[in-house]
């Protein structure tokens, strides 16, 4: 974990929105670091801005559950959307499930 982290940093401080989403993956699942939700939003932010489609559904998972921000479900259906509009099935589900519910 500490190599695949050092290489994610690599990517991500040169701009690569896959280094980005990876950053953010390994603070979000304490994976080589301390579990930080915080940190893993600044990444998933960074990548997702860039429209990397799994950072924007990681995005709208968080927005979702409160996770490193206040649970807000306009965002989460946000980020979801724009990852949805580039095919990431996880998005397409969590919106569904998000809209059913009401």
């Amino acid at each position: 974990n500490n190599k695949a982290l050092e290489y994610y940093r690599k990517a991500a401080t040169m701009g690569d929105e896959n280094g980005q989403n990876g950053v953010a993956y390994m603070y979000k699942g304490g994976l080589a670091v301390p579990q930080d939700y915080k940190n893993a939003m600044k990444w998933y932010m960074k990548a997702a801005k860039s429209s990397n489609p799994n950072a924007q559904n990681n995005l709208g998972w968080a927005y979702q559950h409160g996770k490193g921000v206040p649970v807000d479900m306009n965002k989460a259906l946000e980020w979801y959307k724009k990852a949805a509009i580039q095919g990431q099935y996880l998005s397409q589900h969590a919106m569904g499930v998000i809209l059913s519910e009401g």
